[in-house]
């Protein structure tokens, strides 16, 4: 698998922001697309995992930030959501990953189905519920969920994240 770290040197003129951006940059032009779950799965599972968490959570931050937060599963495959929240834990999001998490009971046994279509069908089998007294508690749950998180921030916190895990972003010399 190809190497998507920055140069020591490189990153020495570069903010810890602008590191990440270059790596998540980069692997989006390699990556095939979001949606396609079998070949987006062995993609990422070829990346170093937290490389892969942190892609997918900046990425999922736009689809989120443009559609709210169940415009991800339209968009993307199931591995990169399942990434996504470990890669918002990581960003300092908990926030987010918590909602990410909790998202994933709008299917049966909180699987996130591994084909868009599945994903479309049990969410839209969730959200064409007739009465809200035949909820179970776990789609009670998801009432209001896509309120009880901040994304503005979701991009600012690289400094920690380096912090811990410069390795992964940053090839040493």
């Amino acid at each position: 698998m190809k190497d998507y770290r920055v140069t020591e040197e490189r990153a020495r003129s570069m903010g810890t922001r602008q590191i990440v951006e270059e790596v998540v940059f980069a692997i989006s032009d390699d990556v095939p697309d979001d949606s396609n779950d079998e070949e987006m799965a062995v993609f990422l599972q070829n990346l170093n995992p937290v490389v892969a968490a942190v892609y997918c959570a900046w990425m999922s931050t736009g689809h989120m930030a443009n559609g709210g937060l169940f415009k991800a599963y339209e968009t993307c495959c199931a591995e990169m959501i399942q990434r996504a929240a470990y890669g918002f834990r990581l960003l300092g999001k908990a926030d987010v990953a918590y909602a990410v998490e909790l998202s994933c009971r709008a299917f049966p046994s909180n699987v996130i189905p591994a084909t868009r279509v599945k994903r479309s069908a049990g969410l839209n089998a969730w959200m064409d519920r007739d009465d809200a007294n035949t909820e179970t508690p776990e789609q009670q749950s998801l009432a209001g969920l896509e309120y009880k998180f901040e994304l503005a921030d979701a991009y600012d916190h690289t400094d920690e994240l380096l912090r811990h895990y410069r390795f992964e972003f940053v090839l040493s010399e």
